[in-house]
């Protein structure tokens, strides 16, 4: 069984995914050009149609095909889509990028990760991939399109760039984490929600990715975005630093914005 290991997933890490992993569906999508992606779902115990959606996306470390690592080395992220619950029900995907792969074909690889991302027009077969994912979830259990979240973290923030840009409408909304930048996406994102969170010590992707994104959405007129700095903190700024009320910080302040334009 093919499985990545970029880092050391702490033993805490691994109790908890073994929980959601007894709790969430273990699933291969395969899509129409064949690439079979290992996907976890979580079912709420009373599903109906018109619930929420959210698809999440990993770093690029928890790459592979067991269809676990992504749940153990997104620990915190897996946590509070679990623990928000409480509040609003809702189904989620997250998805295991196949080892060759990345969410988003525009970014450019280097051993730190520092490099900027360089959005291009060709559509990889792993984002593809995730598009029809989103339909056939949408479709299976009659979930609210106008609902519909992306979250991601470093290359998972990438690839949440990359489908709010190639399939607008798609997800409404978006909380991207530690993601590189690019000037010339953010006129095609500024209709979106959009929540930004990165550390200022990431030695991996530079907060001045970040920083730009900001800068970039204000300069293109984007109405609703947010951007939090953690100070002192790294590439890994959720694993173990980030607080559960941070992260229900972003959730609520995304669905407030969904929401709004529902009423």
């Amino acid at each position: 069984m093919e499985i990545s290991h970029r880092f050391k997933i702490p033993e805490e890490n691994e109790k908890a995914a073994a929980f959601w992993a007894e709790n969430m569906q273990a699933r291969v999508f395969v899509s129409s050009q064949g690439l079979e992606l290992p996907y976890r779902l979580y079912i709420p115990p009373e599903p109906k149609p018109g619930m929420p959606f959210q698809l999440h996306l990993h770093g690029g470390g928890l790459r592979g095909n067991d269809n676990l690592l992504q749940l153990q080395g997104d620990h915190r992220q897996t946590q509070m889509l679990t623990s928000y619950q409480k509040k609003e029900a809702f189904f989620f995907a997250i998805p295991q990028c196949p080892m060759g792969f990345m969410w988003s074909p525009g970014t450019k690889y280097n051993e730190l990760w520092k490099s900027y991302l360089h959005y291009t027009p060709e559509e990889s077969t792993v984002v593809r991939a995730l598009y029809e994912l989103t339909l056939a979830l949408t479709e299976e259990f009659g979930l609210d399109e106008r609902q519909r979240y992306v979250s991601g973290c470093s290359m998972g923030g990438s690839g949440a760039y990359d489908l709010l840009v190639r399939y607008p409408g798609l997800f409404k909304g978006a909380v991207i984490g530690c993601a590189n930048a690019d000037a010339s996406i953010t006129a095609r994102l500024k209709d979106n929600p959009i929540y930004l969170m990165h550390g200022s010590e990431d030695q991996a992707i530079y907060v001045e990715n970040a920083r730009l994104m900001a800068r970039y959405l204000r300069e293109a007129g984007a109405p609703e975005f947010e951007y939090v700095e953690f100070p002192g903190r790294g590439h890994n700024f959720m694993e173990p630093d980030c607080a559960d009320d941070e992260l229900e910080a972003a959730m609520d302040w995304i669905r407030s914005k969904v929401k709004a334009k529902l009423s």
